[in-house]
């Protein structure tokens, strides 16, 4: 895949655009998907929600730890998602 970086400076605004997203990605895991992995393999969002929150935005390792979210939620449109966000809605 090729980047469309020709500074330095395209390399940090880059950067500090990822910033955002990954505190809204910090605030989706602990409301929305964090409760919804099975015990079993929560440990995996669990490490990347900290490297997250510690700002380890860019670590290798979160690639791997993404799967986690994805493979092993139930579904974020599950009933008891569903109940808990008209919960915190009122």
């Amino acid at each position: 895949m090729q980047m469309p970086i020709d500074t330095s400076e395209d390399l940090t605004e880059m950067a500090a655009a990822c910033y955002p997203l990954a505190r809204v990605a910090i605030t989706a895991i602990k409301n929305d998907v964090l409760e919804l992995i099975a015990d079993e393999h929560r440990e995996s969002a669990q490490a990347l929600l900290m490297n997250l929150e510690h700002g380890d935005t860019f670590k290798t390792a979160n690639l791997d730890l993404l799967p986690a979210l994805r493979k092993y939620s139930h579904g974020i449109t599950s009933p008891k998602t569903e109940a808990a966000r008209v919960n915190r809605a009122t």
